[in-house]
């Protein structure tokens, strides 16, 4: 069965006093998405910027990431730099269609560059899809 979905980059950035209206205020990208410590079910404040990517090929998520961490470097580095961050981390959601038994994905070095350049962290989660 041929994969369908294609990978899904999310920049986390938050910590359990991290400031968020500050980080807000500092930076020209918005957020999809903040958690407040306390409301719903955060227990941390956070902070999600999507990175999309419009192709399943490793290609295009490689080149997906590096574009985006690049075009939002300076905003970035600033986010890095800010006082109570614990965690600064790409997270690739990647599905495992239908009938697949495992899936993978593979970040290409200029990807991995721009992560490095940020001291940023990689973690890929895998999700079980829907049966069809």
């Amino acid at each position: 069965m041929p994969n369908t979905s294609a990978p899904m980059p999310v920049l986390r950035i938050g910590g359990a006093n991290f400031d968020i209206d500050a980080a807000i205020s500092a930076t020209k990208i918005k957020p999809y998405r903040t958690d407040r410590a306390g409301t719903g079910r955060a227990i941390e404040n956070a902070l999600y910027f999507d990175v999309s990517v419009t192709e399943i090929t490793t290609g295009a998520l490689s080149a997906a990431i590096e574009n985006f961490l690049t075009a939002n470097g300076e905003d970035l580095r600033r986010l890095r730099r800010m006082e109570n961050v614990e965690y600064f981390e790409l997270d690739i959601g990647i599905i495992i269609d239908g009938e697949m038994m495992s899936r993978s994905t593979t970040l290409e070095p200029g990807a991995m560059a721009a992560l490095s350049a940020l001291d940023m962290t990689c973690t890929i989660s895998a999700y079980r899809g829907g049966e069809e």
